[in-house]
């Protein structure tokens, strides 16, 4: 065998080696599979349906939430409360773990922001309340953002069933609160609660909010019922004409029912 004819051969098994391994790393690293983390090859999402057995998770068709009103009230030089409500239009779907932002502007720039977690329930709406947001500047807008929700559907858990009785407000005179709310919340379900979340709404003539406050009532019982007081220590603006107050309670979180 000459030195030409070595040389050729050498060269032809440098080539076959090169695309053996080219062929290797491709089969490993960049051939689609149904394990790239990838959408391809015909799968109907990430490395399931189509050619792959892994079935793909398919998640339930649900209408977005809705913030119908805002409100910012101020509560002391540089604090702000934000109140919202809040309405879930799905009939099925509840959800759990809603984490939203609230954004406060002044005339059109951000001055501050704050986060806030929710739930709510099938077909229902309720107040969310975040008190003592600290802004720099006096702000004139909010915009809330839903960042994260978690969809249930909802079957199978009674909704709770609460009701505020014997709601009384008044001025005290000779106290250094301006204005409290009494009332009592009944546990009508046949769960205990180890929590309830109230909220508490004060409107005037022309249904604008001029006050809200917030707290929870532990360890309910079914049939029980429970005193309970909000008061405010600092005058608002306004001629008070109503008080809304909602009782609600996480049912989808199993620890806080039994």
């Amino acid at each position: 065998m000459n030195r030409k004819t070595k040389q050729i051969l050498i060269i032809i098994t440098y080539i076959l080696i090169t695309i053996s391994f080219l062929t290797f790393i491709y089969w490993i690293f960049f051939k689609p599979s149904c394990f790239d983390q990838k959408q391809n090859q015909g799968e109907e999402g990430v490395d399931c349906g189509g050619p792959c057995q892994r079935e793909c998770l398919k998640f339930p068709e649900f209408k977005e939430l809705e913030i119908l009103e805002t409100e910012i009230i101020p509560i002391e030089q540089g604090k702000y409360d934000v109140v919202a409500k809040m309405s879930n239009p799905n009939s099925k779907f509840g959800f759990n773990n809603i984490i939203y932002e609230i954004k406060l502007y002044k005339d059109k720039q951000e001055v501050c922001s704050s986060q806030g977690e929710t739930y709510i329930l099938p077909d229902q709406q309720h107040y969310i309340v975040n008190p003592n947001i600290a802004c720099p500047k006096e702000p004139n807008e909010v915009i809330i953002n839903i960042q994260n929700k978690e969809p249930h559907e909802f079957k199978g858990i009674e909704k709770p069933k609460l009701e505020i009785l014997n709601k009384d407000y008044n001025f005290p005179t000779q106290s250094t609160v301006f204005f409290e709310l009494n009332f009592q919340v009944a546990n009508r379900s046949s769960y205990l609660f180890s929590k309830i979340d109230i909220m508490a709404v004060v409107k005037d003539r022309n249904g604008r909010i001029i006050a809200s406050n917030r707290g929870d009532i532990n360890h309910v019982k079914p049939g029980g019922v429970r005193d309970f007081r909000f008061f405010w220590p600092n005058q608002f603006e306004g001629n008070i004409t109503s008080v809304e107050v909602e009782a609600r309670s996480d049912v989808f979180n199993l620890d806080n029912i039994e």
